[in-house]
């Protein structure tokens, strides 16, 4: 049988391509690939449980306002009443949904550098949300782990809002912690 030149120079080639395409595959294989449960973690963790006290917290005021602009409303004229009810109500569910967020967004960050440090002390390459994995190995749900690790962690809300009601004009006015340099 008679070899052919070009075929003697392609098939090392040829072996060299496919060994290198292999190292490819095999690098993607090695990274370690983790997810938590991040509405699992708000609802049981102490985080979550600190930021629905805040929560509390915080609607208490607004409702202490609002019962308070209930009281001014009879000084003022009539025709103004209904107007004013529906501005504090407004300003009242606008404040009420800054702190829900704001609260929200410190409770986040919080987990998140939970996580950051979980994930490099076990050398993970990635941690994703648990509803943006379509299917995954149990195992490598570590949201149990995070819940564990939150236990002593503290999350500093700000403080409360300081809501004043207006009782000439029958307004709300509200100096809201969100609006402070962060």
């Amino acid at each position: 049988m008679k070899w052919n030149k070009s075929l003697l120079v392609k098939l090392p080639l040829c072996i060299a391509l496919l060994s290198i395409a292999g190292c490819d595959q095999m690098g993607l294989s090695q990274q370690k690939i983790a997810y938590v449960n991040m509405a699992k973690i708000l609802e049981t963790s102490p985080i979550g449980k600190q930021e629905q006290e805040w929560g509390e917290k915080v609607k208490d005021v607004l409702v202490k306002a609002s019962t308070d602009a209930q009281a001014t409303y009879a000084n003022i004229p009539a025709d103004q009443q209904q107007k004013a009810r529906e501005a504090d109500a407004m300003t009242l569910n606008r404040q009420w949904d800054i702190e829900r967020s704001s609260a929200r967004v410190k409770s986040v960050k919080a987990i998140v550098a939970v996580v950051e440090t979980y994930r490099t002390g076990n050398k993970i390459d990635l941690v994703l949300d648990s509803s943006q994995v379509v299917a995954s190995n149990p195992a490598n749900d570590i949201s149990q782990q995070i819940i564990t690790q939150l236990a002593n962690t503290r999350v500093d809300y700000g403080k409360l809002p300081e809501v004043v009601v207006n009782k000439q004009m029958g307004k709300t006015e509200i100096e809201p912690k969100s609006m402070e340099p962060k």
